[in-house]
């Protein structure tokens, strides 16, 4: 596997870190454990919006069926506020953080808020749910890789501080995968990290020549996997898996690899758009 640690990386740039990140937040450790990740990838003064959501009916297939709820709406909303009190209360001062509460689906909610703040960052949880079961129940992880405008993490917890030791980016020689590749190279060179630029050349041809010379460029070796992408992805473990994304959102992303990889990692995924 050819690696480069932070110190034999390129730094001809400043790398400007996510200034405006938004985090669906609901007390659990695995929402928690986003938050610290989240706030590792963005600038010391970003802009943070912590959001609890309270579902109050169930949206999947395209029907809208009622489910039971532990309370009253104002009681979820009391709830909802001592969550996000929680959570404020372990994030650093330097940060500007902004609290809501939203009402919907959690998916759809975490997308518009992150629309409307204009954020850089959006950055999720996952509970483990397998990648069929989110998408028959529209799980909050589903919806955010499919809809998200912007750059989204799927967290998986880890120890430590909340910076990743070591990055696997997959590369193919497309603009979004080198600006994968050249966002994990200055995320390295911040954090300290390992990067492992990875092509997986099963089902498809790639330019192998170009692709080691851009790789080259950023003076990284490449590791060639001659799987399909997600399983190349999956097995190479690293603490952060770094795609990029066609651009796909809603009923076209289903299938891409973006979305494949987010749910079936064992690390935590950043998708740059």
């Amino acid at each position: 596997m050819s690696t480069a640690s932070h110190s034999e990386l390129p730094q001809p740039f400043t790398y400007r870190r996510f200034d405006r990140v938004v985090c669906g937040v609901d007390g659990s450790p695995e929402s928690l454990d986003a938050v610290r990740q989240s706030l590792a990838l963005a600038a010391r003064d970003a802009e943070l919006t912590l959001i609890t959501v309270i579902e109050t009916g169930l949206v999947a297939a395209g029907w809208i069926s009622p489910m039971p709820l532990a309370g009253s709406e104002p009681e979820m909303r009391v709830e909802a506020e001592r969550v996000l009190e929680d959570t404020a209360a372990g994030v650093s001062a330097v940060h500007a953080i902004r609290r809501r509460v939203g009402v919907g689906p959690p998916g759809v909610t975490l997308v518009a808020e992150a629309r409307h703040e204009d954020a850089q960052l959006l950055a999720v949880g996952l509970r483990g749910h397998s990648r069929a079961s989110g998408i028959l129940t529209g799980s909050v992880a589903t919806t955010v890789l499919h809809d998200a405008a912007c750059s989204t993490l799927i967290a998986r917890q880890r120890t430590g501080s909340g910076e990743p030791r070591s990055i696997v980016v997959g590369v193919d020689g497309s603009a979004s995968s080198l600006l994968a590749l050249d966002t994990a190279c200055r995320i390295a060179v911040q954090d300290g990290s390992s990067v492992t630029a990875l092509a997986a050349t099963g089902g498809r041809e790639l330019d192998l020549e170009s692709l080691r010379a851009a790789v080259a460029e950023r003076q990284l070796g490449l590791t060639i996997d001659p799987a399909g992408a997600v399983e190349a992805l999956i097995r190479h473990e690293a603490d952060l898996i770094v795609v990029g994304s066609r651009g796909l959102q809603g009923i076209r992303a289903l299938g891409s690899v973006s979305e494949a990889v987010g749910h079936r990692a064992h690390g935590s995924v950043l998708v740059v758009r």
